[in-house]
């Protein structure tokens, strides 16, 4: 089983420049460019082994973010 790893970075080429990185290196990757999108997709699944979090995004930040990281990822 691959390891899933959530990339939350609102620049779509940096985003894209990590997870191009992460996959070939032999990770999964699931991409989110926003705080809010990320905040609705921990909701409803948390099976990610690791994030790579941004600190200023649209939406929610990165810093509103961890204790929702924390609660549904890594508790």
């Amino acid at each position: 089983m691959r390891a899933e790893i959530l990339v939350i970075e609102d620049e779509l080429a940096i985003s894209d420049l990590i997870c191009m990185n992460l996959e070939a290196a032999g990770y999964e990757s699931a991409a989110f460019y926003n705080g809010n999108e990320a905040a609705d997709s921990l909701e409803t699944d948390a099976s990610y082994d690791l994030a790579i979090l941004d600190v200023m995004l649209p939406g929610r930040d990165g810093f509103s973010l961890l204790p929702l990281l924390r609660e549904k990822i890594f508790p």
